[in-house]
């Protein structure tokens, strides 16, 4: 059997963890300090798809496998929790 990720998954992987170490770990502590999610981030994470990864395209969503919605949670849990419970 091979499990070797297709090519596509592999560059998902890539851009979110490329997106997550950019644009939302840099807000960590401002996160933590404040309790306050910025709303700019919220919408760049639905804007990647991160709210809808394994939703069907034809509601709206990335139509990914659950092992590639996986991958994108695998990497937004290395930013702040509190962006993970905004994407589940």
């Amino acid at each position: 059997m091979d499990f070797r990720l297709s090519p596509e998954l592999v560059e998902w992987q890539k851009a979110v963890r490329e997106f997550v170490l950019r644009e939302l770990q840099p807000h960590d502590e401002e996160i933590e300090r404040t309790g306050v999610v910025p709303p700019e981030l919220v919408e760049k994470m639905a804007a990647r798809g991160l709210f809808g990864a394994n939703t069907p395209r034809e509601y709206g969503g990335l139509g990914l496998s659950m092992l590639g919605a996986c991958l994108g949670t695998a990497e937004l849990a290395k930013a702040h929790i509190a962006l993970y419970y905004r994407s589940g």
